[in-house]
């Protein structure tokens, strides 16, 4: 059996990890703000790309759009985001308020302290090549023909 193909190489078990081991740099650190690390990612995101439709905040954060609405239960108890009618019944906005905007302000710096260790261990040159090849894998992954047979498989 060629390494690529034992299951001990498998990406998803890779992935899956090394995601678990970056959450697990991050988020004690956010906690301490009251936060966690997929919130501070929703909070940048909805700050740099402004007001979204769940869908495609969905898609901004590579995610299913089902998933959205129980992530940001917590967010809108904080009063960090709304989510209000959209142009029909069918569509839900997603915005950010002022209380996500000073959230964010408040995590900003904890956020860069992890970031400015990790990227210290890692070198930011490798960072730079790695964030490059991680793009290049979510797209073969979003193209990938395991999923269009799994969707079809269950539609």
């Amino acid at each position: 059996m060629t390494p690529t193909l034992d299951p001990a190489h498998c990406l998803f078990r890779h992935f899956t990890r090394t995601a678990r081991a970056i959450a697990s740099a991050f988020d004690p650190a956010l906690a301490t703000i009251g936060m966690t690390g997929h919130q501070f990612n929703v909070l940048m995101t909805l700050d740099r790309e402004g007001e979204q439709r769940i869908g495609a905040l969905a898609r901004l954060l590579g995610m299913e759009a089902s998933g959205i609405p129980r992530a940001l239960k917590p967010m809108e108890a904080q009063g960090w985001v709304t989510v209000s009618p959209g142009e029909d019944r069918r569509i839900r906005m997603v915005c950010i308020t002022a209380a996500g905007r000073a959230a964010l302000a408040r995590a900003v710096p904890v956020w860069a302290d992890v970031q400015s260790d990790l990227l210290a261990r890692l070198g930011a040159d490798r960072w730079a090549e790695l964030a490059k090849d991680l793009k290049n894998i979510r797209d073969a992954a979003r193209s990938c023909a395991t999923r269009k047979v799994g969707r079809q498989a269950t539609g």
